[in-house]
């Protein structure tokens, strides 16, 4: 009974964090090659640039409401010249474009003296992160106040109209610039911004025309499928990390035969499919059932599975009959290699075929995302006689399930709140808290 002892003293360490729900998410605008030496114009002692980015421009880059902790521009060539004085405002507008400097209404989020020093992003941590509404759009001021000049550092832009305004001089104040002009190529960022959803989500991945019959495949007595859909799609769908309820698929055509021992098993997956995954899953759903309709038929699964929002999702569908009838099919979308695979066959285990065929066809789903309080759960799992590591032990919270890897560590996402947590290895006495 001492094997996993020290599981135990480091699996309650595990569990004394759990915190509001939050996730960021990286949002880059404009993929330009242009390049413009605004807003480090430093040909000139002084200079002052504005720059408006719409919401519909952040929410297309998967962004939502929330605080901007970063921003980053890409600087195409860098003259190392310093800029003093130099400072980023923010502030939600209603405004489409602009006409002249807004003087009014600013948040200063960065102030400092800022050398460019080399190409690529460079990002600037805000010291006041700034609370964007997720309605209005962004704009952004970047100045700085020198006594000298050198060469200009240039950024990589995008054209665009009546959304940039910006003037340099000597001899001025830089941030209390007046004049300047509207200039027809916008600078690209990149924000980073911390979101904090407050009610569920229901997302749809795939909008193609194409049918399938599986994950239905009723002309067969057994099939199994596997469906992984990216962390990306899942984000840029307005997706976020949280409990997943249900899972449907858009049907287009129905046949009647009950599907027994119909099963939807989930996991979080850091990568793309090379074949069937056979362990790692959480059951969330078996029962049997009958595709009665066209359109979205949805699964309301009995035990809600933690989307950790780090790794991709994938979803196993099967199921298991001793007869067979022609097909249901659904609407599907073509995709790369490596995000669906099917089998189907009679006289086996459906939920347990492992043979699959490869596809580029992927049903297209659709989701229910609900945002909670979740924990971070890891440790070390040991023996407890002699400290060694102990590789492939699975830690099992609640219907969540991890293995830990060659060091002996694991990390899950759970629910916050008390729950029952095992770890079992063939070999070793199973412990439970």
């Amino acid at each position: 009974m001492k094997q996993f002892l020290k599981f135990m003293q480091v699996l309650l360490l595990g569990l004394l964090w759990a915190g509001t729900q939050s996730m960021a998410v990286t949002v880059t605008i404009g993929t330009g090659t242009t390049t413009t030496s605004y807003p480090f114009y430093t040909l000139y002692e002084d200079a002052r640039t504005q720059m408006l980015y719409t919401a519909s421009e952040i929410t297309a880059g998967g962004g939502a409401a929330g605080t901007i902790q970063s921003i980053a521009l890409n600087i195409a060539s860098a003259s190392s010249f310093s800029m003093n004085g130099f400072s980023i405002k923010m502030q939600n507008t209603s405004a489409a474009t602009l006409t002249g400097f807004v003087g009014t209404g600013w948040t200063n989020v960065y102030s400092g003296v800022y050398t460019p020093t080399t190409t690529g992003w460079q990002t600037f941590p805000l010291t006041t992160p700034f609370a964007w509404d997720g309605t209005s759009n962004l704009l952004v001021e970047i100045c700085f106040d020198n006594s000298d000049w050198g060469s200009n550092s240039t950024v990589y832009a995008t054209a665009a109209t009546n959304v940039v305004w910006h003037y340099h001089t000597d001899g001025a104040t830089g941030c209390s610039l007046t004049g300047g002009s509207v200039q027809t190529s916008r600078p690209n960022i990149r924000l980073e911004i911390t979101t904090s959803p407050t009610s569920p989500v229901t997302v749809t991945i795939g909008t193609g025309t194409s049918t399938t019959g599986y994950p239905y495949y009723t002309l067969y007595e057994d099939c199994r499928t596997q469906i992984l859909v990216t962390k990306a799609e899942i984000l840029a769908a307005g997706g976020f990390p949280g409990e997943i309820s249900n899972l449907a698929f858009n049907v287009s055509s129905v046949n009647n035969l009950p599907m027994n021992g119909f099963t939807i098993r989930v996991q979080n997956y850091p990568g793309t499919l090379s074949g069937f995954v056979s362990s790692g899953w959480t059951t969330v759903l078996t029962t049997t059932y009958t595709v009665n309709t066209t359109g979205w038929n949805t699964h309301t699964f009995t035990t809600p599975f933690m989307w950790n929002g780090t790794d991709n999702l994938l979803f196993d569908v099967c199921f298991d009959n001793t007869s067979w009838s022609s097909n249901s099919y659904v609407y599907a979308s073509s995709v790369a290699s490596g995000l669906c695979y099917y089998q189907n066959t009679d006289g086996a285990a459906g939920c347990q075929l492992s043979s699959p065929y490869s596809t580029t066809l992927r049903p297209n789903v659709r989701f229910t995302i609900t945002p909670v309080a979740p924990a971070t759960l890891k440790g070390y799992v040991t023996n407890g006689n002699t400290g060694a590591s102990i590789i492939g032990a699975m830690v099992k919270a609640g219907d969540s399930i991890t293995y830990t890897n060659a060091s002996g560590y694991y990390q899950m996402a759970i629910r916050a709140g008390n729950t029952t947590i095992t770890c079992s290895k063939l070999g070793y006495d199973e412990q439970t808290i």
